[in-house]
């Protein structure tokens, strides 16, 4: 997949996402973010994913300590939250950030792997 190609993925299933997710060859090993709440985390989330909540009000320090140039999958309960923080992330100068959509629910009820 080239690099304009990349750019343009925004939203993808969660059944997309787990292939994304496990492609590292490909996106350049993505970076999973988890941005519903630490207790939301806490129930479950995808395999190596990092918690940033995105109604924190560190949400955007912290993002800013992360490389611009890697792939980014970001995740929330249903949607929501993620597209929010893909806009944030976007507006911050991130290029490849993509949205699970459906969230962590989706992905749950689709049978794909949560760490508890």
């Amino acid at each position: 997949m080239d690099r304009a190609t990349r750019q343009k993925i925004r939203d993808v299933s969660p059944e997309e996402a787990f292939v994304i997710i496990g492609t590292s060859s490909r996106l350049g090993n993505p970076v999973v973010i988890d941005v519903r709440t630490p207790a939301e985390y806490a129930g479950g989330h995808i395999h190596r994913a990092m918690n940033i909540d995105v109604n924190s009000t560190e949400f955007r320090d912290k993002i800013n300590t992360l490389d611009k140039n890697v792939t980014y999958v970001v995740y929330c309960r249903s949607g929501g939250r993620s597209d929010m923080a893909r806009d944030i992330m976007e507006e911050m100068g991130f290029r490849n950030v993509i949205n699970v959509t459906g969230g962590f629910s989706d992905w749950e009820a689709a049978g794909l792997p949560v760490e508890r």
